[in-house]
């Protein structure tokens, strides 16, 4: 009797274990379905500029990016990455959805990656997509006095994707700065030249107006004396 009740859990523990591992099988009917959900997915990332009050109750002004996450849905979860950290995010945290991720550290150039996963109990630990996307830092040189007026050069943008020492920095800049200076004294020497015609022309208009005349005439009276001798 005993040798008979241990089978009988035996079996009905197998069949549990069974039943268990069936269930977590995420069938390819889901796949293509979470797939095209996750497809929708876009990354993308925005600068701006908040204000804090310190100690004092003086206010001033930090940048930050704004990485936004569009599209999501409900029926999936995201992990989202930089290599050290990883942050777990769901619909829950959306708004119109798109979920915000407010990106403070920004001194340094950071490749983030968000992966997606299934919210249903079948298929949870299934990856459904991966998406990358750098984000750059801030640029602490684009409101120096080396960057005046060159705020159009990437290595004085705001934010840039190069990392360079200070050194090389520098002389980047100062050859761009020679190459726009030189540009615009080409353009000046154009300009220059090309107001010398035009004064010449100007000055010249007269004798060259009398001798369009006088051309005119003579092929005018060719043409006659011509006609007149037919």
């Amino acid at each position: 009797m005993k040798r008979m009740l241990l089978v009988l859990f035996v079996i009905t523990v197998c069949s549990f274990f069974i039943n268990e591992v069936k269930a977590v099988g995420c069938g390819l009917e889901q796949r293509v379905k979470f797939n095209e959900i996750a497809s929708k997915i876009r990354m993308t990332y925005e600068g701006n500029d908040i204000t804090k009050v310190d100690a004092d109750g003086e206010e001033y002004s930090v940048s930050v990016l704004d990485l936004k996450i569009y599209n999501v849905s409900d029926q999936l979860n995201y992990k989202l990455s930089d290599g050290s950290n990883t942050v777990d995010l769901d619909y829950s945290m959306s708004v119109d959805d798109v979920i915000t991720v407010r990106i403070t550290d920004i001194s340094t150039i950071k490749n983030y990656v968000l992966e997606i996963y299934p919210t249903t109990y079948d298929c949870y630990t299934e990856k459904i997509r991966s998406i990358k996307i750098t984000l750059p830092k801030y640029n602490y040189e684009s409101s120096s006095e080396i960057c005046n007026d060159i705020e159009d050069y990437y290595l004085c943008q705001k934010y840039i994707t190069t990392e360079l020492d200070e050194d090389t920095f520098y002389q980047n800049v100062q050859k761009y700065r020679d190459r726009k200076k030189d540009i615009k004294m080409e353009e000046l020497e154009l300009e220059s030249s090309d107001n010398e015609i035009v004064k010449k022309i100007t000055n010249y208009k007269y004798y060259i107006l009398i001798g369009v005349l006088v051309l005119g005439m003579v092929i005018s009276f060719v043409i006659v004396k011509k006609k007149g001798s037919v």
